[in-house]
């Protein structure tokens, strides 16, 4: 799985090594969340997670096309996601998704995640409030998405 991290849902990454044995990130994103987050809420639980691995990816012609469309991380993530050949991507923003499905890549995102987990019991919380801690940290989510979990 190739992954995009977002600061404020860094509060529940322990839930995607109930998903997934390891989690492949591109350079981009360690350098966004380890390096230049040092500090920031969920830096170091990245950094000492011992199933997130970092990779390059290698395609640096299809990285600086996506950069026009969307951020490094996000275009890092979906090159390295077709390179591996990932079994599944995780990416929050929209452009980035639409990207990444016309690209082949199969797409999920950090709330059909947290979704997922309170469905299998993994977290004992409330969706709905979960969904207003992200908001009061300024994650944007519409609401038309939210209505695609009722």
């Amino acid at each position: 799985m190739a992954i995009k991290f977002e600061s404020p849902k860094l509060m529940y990454l322990h839930i995607l090594n109930e998903f997934f044995n390891e989690i492949i990130i591109p350079q981009a994103v360690w350098m966004e969340v380890v390096e230049k987050g040092n500090g920031r809420p969920g830096s170091k639980d990245v950094q000492d997670a011992y199933w997130i691995l970092v990779n390059e990816a290698k395609d640096i012609l299809g990285i600086e096309a996506l950069k026009h469309e969307i951020g490094v991380g996000e275009s890092e993530t979906i090159i390295l996601a077709k390179e591996l050949k990932a079994d599944i991507v995780l990416i929050d923003d929209r452009i980035a998704r639409e990207i990444a499905i016309s690209m082949g890549l199969n797409v999920t995102g950090t709330l059909a995640i947290i979704y997922e987990a309170i469905n299998r019991n993994i977290i004992n919380e409330d969706f709905r409030e979960i969904i207003k801690v992200l908001r009061k940290n300024n994650v944007w989510i519409s609401d038309e998405l939210l209505d695609s979990f009722d």
